[in-house]
């Protein structure tokens, strides 16, 4: 996902997964998956991104109850949203949304379908919070 300047967001092409290196106009480039580097890959090799942030992803827990199906979608995107909504991570939505006013950034993850993805919840949670999403 890419919150651009151009007020802008979350077509399928601005929308990746990682380890695709995004182009350097897409700004500050954010990778928010619990997991790095992808499997088999030492961090020094991998340059996916310019900086962590992980407590924009679900938590362990939540992802491997969704990954083993024993939540529905429906039910992991309520989880997600309860999470986003904790002390330790509720300035990140609005700070976000700020930065997306005044400069590139682009949020990146390793899920494979945005449709069953937490970028799909966290593009909804921007919005909401006034983000200018592409």
């Amino acid at each position: 996902m890419c919150a651009r300047t151009a007020r802008r967001w979350g077509t399928e092409r601005d929308s990746h997964r990682l380890p695709v290196r995004p182009a350097p106009e897409r700004g500050a480039h954010s990778g928010r998956s619990r997991q790095t580097p992808a499997r088999g890959k030492r961090k020094e090799e991998v340059d996916e991104y310019d900086g962590r942030l992980p407590e924009l992803a679900p938590s362990s827990e939540l992802l491997r109850k969704w990954r083993d199906r024993t939540i529905s979608w429906e039910r992991f995107v309520r989880s997600y949203r309860a999470e986003m909504r904790r002390p330790e991570r509720k300035y990140l939505i609005p700070l976000f949304a700020a930065l997306s006013k005044v400069t590139t950034v682009s949020i990146g993850c390793y899920c494979q379908d945005e449709a069953t993805c937490h970028r799909a919840v966290l593009r909804d949670l921007l919005a909401d919070a006034g983000a200018e999403l592409a």
